[in-house]
């Protein structure tokens, strides 16, 4: 069935001087197109198509399909109103900094259904377009295609999935009221962004570090003695960058975030750990397998070397529920994840060396 087309006829746009007589008019020619596929997307498409061509042409002619649906998809999300526009529904005008204003309201509970449309739809594209990649990756592992193809492609799925995670950690938080309102107001600007275009700059550069990080994560088992994870987060930090560092150096004396580290480098739930550590505490012994702790909570312990990135999201998506809920109800355990917390770390830092500059302008 086909997607029905909207009717922009239905949305009156609104002349920008009706709102504006200063030199801070909106500027209505902003391009507001999604692009489909970016440059190394294009790329490597074309480099698995050269792969196939003279060999496989139902399976190219199968990745073709997921090109012209891809396309076709940018055009629709393209084709809702942008959020940068002001625009009038019946009575109700819309602006980027009403959507703002929104973002920032402290009225609890989910806002699915306050969001505008554009931000719906073009969560689903991203999640076609993973699933498009996802599906080239099998494709060169399984014909051993080159390795350089197989990392591009497997670097394109990972930087979809952080696409995906960064508007969920936007939105967790810009709930959290306790963050101060400079920060959760460029976290909704960068959101509205991310809606208008589902591409963020910030994403770039946080992408590749959590990346990194997950890589890390993967290449050592945790040692299930003191349950502090020491050496882990020594062997997780010696590979990561500057930033990952710095971070891990001002913030590890959190409370929240050596908790929020703790579950990401066991890959269980703060309650889970607190458990496994009243267990050795009680019985006076130094360190439990991986199989022991598994007895001890009475059920398998996650492997997580598993090399199927869509494990890196689900994990990571039930740290963040169970974070909301401690949130919520004011629990005990990490109230944020590791990921929220080293990207409010990020925006925090880029604040104070923002006010650094200037002051030293001045």
């Amino acid at each position: 069935m086909c997607a029905k087309q909207v009717d922009l006829n239905d949305f009156k746009y609104i002349d920008a001087e009706e709102f504006y007589e200063d030199a801070n008019q909106e500027d209505l020619s902003i391009n507001s197109e999604v692009v489909a596929f970016s440059e190394e997307e294009k790329e490597v498409i074309h480099l698995i198509s050269e792969q196939l061509k003279d060999t496989e042409p139902d399976t190219l002619d199968y990745i073709g399909k997921h090109i012209i649906v891809g396309n076709q998809f940018a055009k629709q999300v393209t084709m809702f109103p942008s959020l940068l526009h002001k625009m009038q529904i019946s009575t109700e005008v819309q602006t980027k900094q009403s959507i703002i204003d929104f973002l920032l309201s402290e009225d609890s509970g989910d806002k699915t259904l306050f969001l505008p449309t554009r931000a719906a739809v073009g969560k689903v594209f991203i999640l076609s377009k993973f699933n498009s990649f996802f599906t080239l990756f099998k494709i060169a592992k399984s014909h051993n295609f080159p390795k350089e193809i197989i990392q591009k492609t497997h670097t394109i799925c990972m930087n979809l999935v952080f696409a995906l995670m960064t508007e969920d950690v936007y939105l967790t938080l810009l709930s959290d009221f306790k963050i101060d309102i400079n920060i959760r107001n460029e976290i909704a600007e960068s959101l509205i962004l991310l809606w208008e275009y589902r591409s963020d700059q910030k994403i770039q550069s946080i992408a590749p570090v959590l990346n990194k990080v997950w890589k890390a994560r993967r290449k050592f088992a945790p040692a299930f003695g003191t349950m502090l994870g020491t050496s882990e987060l020594l062997l997780l930090s010696i590979e990561m960058d500057d930033s990952w560092r710095r971070f891990i150096a001002t913030k590890l004396g959190d409370a929240d975030v050596s908790a929020a580290l703790e579950e990401f480098l066991f890959g269980i739930s703060y309650e889970k750990i607190q458990h496994i550590k009243n267990y050795i505490r009680e019985r006076g012994i130094s360190a439990v397998s991986r199989k022991e702790a598994s007895l001890i909570l009475g059920e398998e312990i996650p492997n997580l070397d598993d090399i199927d990135m869509r494990n890196f999201y689900r994990l990571y998506s039930v740290r963040r529920d169970d974070a909301a809920v401690r949130y919520r109800m004011n629990l005990k355990g990490p109230h944020h994840t590791l990921e929220a917390h080293y990207m409010k770390f990020i925006l925090e830092w880029n604040q104070e060396r923002q006010a650094k500059d200037t002051f030293a302008k001045s």
